[in-house]
């Protein structure tokens, strides 16, 4: 038997999220689900959850979580449980007349700890046994834990004001059956917390240090601490092996092979010596290049910043960006490669189910971003950019395109990019449902559509400056129609990884249009791809290096 507190407040959490602390997402469980494997790993077979004021939403998380649907879980209402959680062990240990295990739902630990309580238990069962950490170094808010004084393996004090102490508590107990007694009867004279609960074991001389180093553990009550957690269980290696299991990519052989094939019939086709040709007069005035995609990031970066409500600080959003977007360049993975870590990093400072929204929710906005962009080119251009009889007026085309890319992203208002991050959890995971993420509301979803446009435009920018770079005396309207042409194109990109080979391609083919050879089509697209592969370089270099470091305490933050 185990009893769980879960009806705490959660105060400091406050700003963080709306949801009951206990159903914070903690690598793809919730915070009283991993509480509950963990001691399930540890022998387990019976659960009492203490519940105060959100016991409906926490009783219908855990009956939704497909790894406890054989478990006996009962919920134990706590009216008064804002008084303290010794209340919380008055009414969850309530009737019991047999031993049982107590902890809190926000702290993460290793199975192992739960066996070494109950292995130290049956050794000395009418002892309340104490897990507890003499690693003091490792200790991640040591002001805000709980001190023991131990003297040989006697606990002579506990609190969080101790001024002498050698150890900490970890907030796992072995209680024999008299301990349920004991609470109601600290409770009614008065004690408010667990450790005020103790004190009558410590009376008794029955309360024992059970030394749980190297093990890991962490307290979860702030966002820090969160992120603390998650570091530790990567570090560590999740206990409960398979629910955050790495994402298995496959290299996608055929569409890379169609892109190398397509990329090699577009460069033998052109003399290298007149491709160098057109390059080579450019020399250090290519670099201008490297400008424009700071434009687009930064107004992606106010997109996503809209979209998660102003949860994170723009540096680190703008962060995010550049290292997620130069993944996406460079892994061969439909321009898809950078994505994970983009939702990992949010999770820093947003439950994880909500940052993989965000992604999602983001990524489609882009994307129907370029459908609106593609309309105004072609309404700018007057035309269909394509070559004899399929070029025709684009007006129309383009006045639909640019009424169906905000049609179809104000669709997104609804739980659409919840449920769809649900469903990437579930294959990723293997686990079952997800608490959906709140639903986007539309001022910040528009918002975010505008600014990625105002992103689209730089790119409308960068071809205005290429082609003048290249002395093609283009208008704005001739660059509207390269750039729709360019747009349409992308869509291969699932199918060409990065649209390697598509790029240059379709360059040769808009810059024939503009009445320009193929080696300057060809040029013109080696350009912005190199100017690709530098972000790509650069991104990922921050991904490696600059992502994986743990956060300052606010630096991501509002």
């Amino acid at each position: 038997m185990a009893v769980i507190l879960a009806a705490g407040d959660g105060e400091r959490m406050s700003g963080f999220t709306r949801r009951p602390k206990p159903l914070l997402e903690l690598e793809g469980l919730l915070l009283v689900e991993r509480t509950i494997l963990c001691l399930h790993r540890a022998g387990v077979e019976r659960f009492r959850v203490v519940v105060n004021g959100h016991a409906a939403a926490i009783g219908e998380a855990l009956r939704a979580r497909p790894r406890l649907a054989s478990f006996d879980v009962a919920l134990v209402p706590c009216a008064r449980a804002r008084i303290g959680n010794g209340l919380s062990l008055a009414a969850g240990a309530g009737g019991l007349a047999e031993p049982f295990l107590l902890c809190m739902s926000d702290h993460v630990f290793d199975p192992e700890i739960a066996r070494r309580l109950q292995a130290q238990g049956a050794r000395d069962p009418e002892r309340v046994q104490l897990a507890t950490d003499g690693a003091l170094a490792r200790v991640f808010d040591l002001d805000d834990a709980t001190k023991v004084s131990v003297e040989r393996d006697a606990v002579q004090a506990l609190g969080k004001a101790l001024a002498a102490y050698s150890r900490v508590d970890v907030g796992l107990f072995y209680c024999p059956a008299w301990v349920g007694p004991l609470a109601a009867g600290a409770v009614e004279a008065g004690a408010r917390s667990v450790s005020e609960v103790m004190q009558g074991a410590i009376a008794r001389q029955s309360l024992r240090s059970c030394p749980v180093e190297p093990l890991f553990w962490q307290d979860v009550d702030t966002p820090e601490m969160l992120q603390e957690a998650r570091r530790r269980l990567r570090e560590a290696g999740d206990p409960l092996g398979g629910t955050a299991a790495p994402v298995r990519l496959v290299l996608p052989g055929v569409g890379m092979a169609l892109a190398l094939a397509l990329l090699a019939w577009v460069l033998t086709r052109q003399p290298l010596a007149a491709i160098a040709a057109v390059v080579s007069p450019l020399e250090w005035s290519a670099l201008a290049l490297l400008a424009f995609p700071l434009l687009w990031y930064a107004s992606n970066t106010v997109a996503l910043w809209l979209l998660i409500g102003r949860r994170v600080k723009l540096p680190a959003l703008f962060l995010n960006r550049v290292a997620a977007d130069g993944l996406n360049l460079l892994l061969p993975l439909g321009g898809l490669g950078g994505e994970p870590l983009r939702a990992r990093h949010l999770a820093r400072w947003l439950p994880g189910q909500e940052a993989a929204a965000a992604v999602i929710a983001g990524r489609l906005v882009d994307e129907l971003s370029a459908v609106t962009f593609a309309g105004v080119c072609l309404v700018v251009a007057g035309q269909v950019p394509l070559p004899g009889r399929l070029r025709g007026p684009g007006t129309v085309l383009g006045i639909a395109l640019i009424l169906l890319g905000p049609s179809l992203a104000l669709l997104l208002t609804g739980r659409a990019p919840a449920r769809l991050a649900a469903a990437v959890f579930r294959l990723l995971r293997r686990g079952g449902r997800f608490p959906l993420a709140e639903p986007l509301g539309v001022r910040p979803l528009l918002g975010a559509f505008a600014f990625h446009l105002v992103g689209r435009a730089a790119g409308l920018l960068e071809v205005l400056f290429l082609l003048h770079l290249l002395g093609i005396a283009a208008t704005a309207r001739a660059a509207a129609g390269v750039t729709a042409l360019l747009l349409v194109s992308g869509a291969a990109t699932l199918v060409f990884p990065q649209g390697l080979g598509v790029l240059e391609a379709a360059s040769v083919l808009a810059l024939g249009l503009l009445g320009q050879p193929p080696p300057v089509g060809v040029a013109f697209g080696l350009l912005r791809r190199g100017r690709m592969l530098v972000y790509g370089a650069v991104g990922s270099a921050l991904g490696l290096l600059v992502l994986r470091a743990p956060p300052g305490p606010s630096w991501g933050r509002r």
